[in-house]
């Protein structure tokens, strides 16, 4: 009897080793996830839910509090729990501590009465789910992780793919840890340029690198499209503005290769749009010949004609109010900061230009600006106002071949 109950003692802590390595390692599509129960939340409990957790999709949303898209995105996660409220648990993780978290919540309007359930200081998720860049989601069915992906996918067609158990095999996958193939040619011997250009590697994150090697460096990037790609390109040559929409001319017949018309999840998009481009050159052309080089290269390969010039924008202009006084004292942010994250938060906002007033001006950025009225209301409390314009603006101009 004694030796049948030490033989179930070390069976059950072996399983219990068994299980608890596996979950210690990371997790993939079809991995079975074995809860954690307690964890740091802000809300100050220690426990998630995790007995409702199997019946249900659960949607693993990692943020930070600096990744604007990811606060921007709090509301509509917010309405997709409310929406799905019986078959989705939407679960907020972040590795930032309590102080930074709530001091951001306590003055960012994006997430004003969020009812999310929110883990901070989070290490196991993020061991489990290892990743580079947020916004990161992974989706867990009945236990089971069936995909992990950008946000761009979690939409409501995709939730209900999942929930009805539909053919998501051929989803995109974000993978921040693929290793990108492209290996360079003998650097060391070769005196010319080479240059590879291919389709999108399904599974690869986007990734742009340089390497060096003796007499060569080589340019690698990595399911890009075409608009980014030449941004980049240009940007290593010189410093860009925060480029909108508004700044991207496009001459050409196909608009659908450079930007995305028909508003499909952008994952699916850049299966079809983006490409991998890679080209090696001389250390001794000397970068801003070499820049230029590149630049050419990619341009044949793409088929198109590029230029970055100035051209006549519509903008809307932040100015001095001359019958009020700016109300700077009570003032937390500067204004040059407020209207870059204003930029990048709202994409559907032409471009802003400050004039008169200096980009260090400290002003009170607590509201939520989404359109012309609310901007209007917002720089009136600062004793700014804001006017519609056209100002010729550097842009980045695309033609056909």
């Amino acid at each position: 009897m004694k030796n049948y109950k030490k033989y179930l003692c070390i069976s059950w802590m072996l399983c219990y080793n068994i299980v608890l390595n596996a979950q210690e390692q990371k997790l993939a599509i079809q991995d079975v996830i074995q809860w954690k129960k307690k964890h740091t939340l802000l809300n100050g409990k220690s426990e998630l839910p995790i007995k409702k957790f199997g019946s249900k999709l659960v949607l693993i949303d990692f943020f930070t509090t600096w990744c604007t898209s990811c606060i921007a995105s709090f509301p509509f996660m917010n309405d997709l729990q409310v929406k799905f409220n019986e078959q989705v648990e939407v679960l907020m993780v972040t590795p930032e501590s309590r102080t930074v978290v709530e001091k951001f919540f306590g003055k960012n309007d994006y997430v004003k009465g969020n009812k999310l359930p929110i883990v901070i200081e989070d290490k196991w998720f993020s061991e489990s789910f290892p990743h580079k860049g947020v916004p990161h989601v992974v989706w867990i069915y009945q236990d089971t992780v069936v995909a992990i992906t950008g946000k761009d996918m979690v939409t409501t067609e995709n939730i209900n793919k999942v929930l009805n158990k539909k053919d998501i095999i051929n989803w995109p996958v974000k993978n921040d840890f693929a290793v990108d193939t492209a290996v360079d040619v003998d650097l060391e011997l070769e005196d010319r340029y080479i240059s590879t250009f291919g389709s999108y590697k399904i599974g690869y994150p986007l990734q742009y690198r340089i390497d060096s090697a003796s007499q060569k460096i080589a340019y690698h990037m990595t399911n890009v499209d075409v608009i980014p790609a030449l941004l980049y390109t240009l940007g290593l040559e010189q410093k860009l503005p925060l480029m909108k929409k508004e700044r991207v001319i496009l001459n050409v017949r196909d608009r659908d290769r450079f930007t995305n018309v028909d508003s499909i999840p952008k994952s699916f998009w850049m299966q079809k749009n983006a490409f991998c481009f890679s080209s090696e050159w001389p250390r001794a052309m000397g970068s801003s010949k070499r820049h230029q080089a590149l630049l050419k290269e990619l341009t044949n390969r793409l088929g198109i004609r590029v230029s970055y010039e100035p051209r006549k924008v519509k903008v809307w202009v932040i100015k001095p109010d001359a019958k009020k006084r700016i109300n700077a004292s009570s003032g937390y942010m500067e204004l040059g900061y407020w209207m870059t994250f204003l930029e990048i938060t709202n994409p559907q906002l032409p471009p802003l230009m400050i004039e008169g007033i200096p980009l260090e001006t400290k002003v009170v950025s607590s509201y939520e600006v989404s359109d012309l009225p609310s901007l209007k209301r917002a720089m009136e409390a600062n004793g700014l106002k804001v006017e519609k314009g056209e100002r010729n603006i550097d842009c980045l101009v695309i033609d056909d071949n």
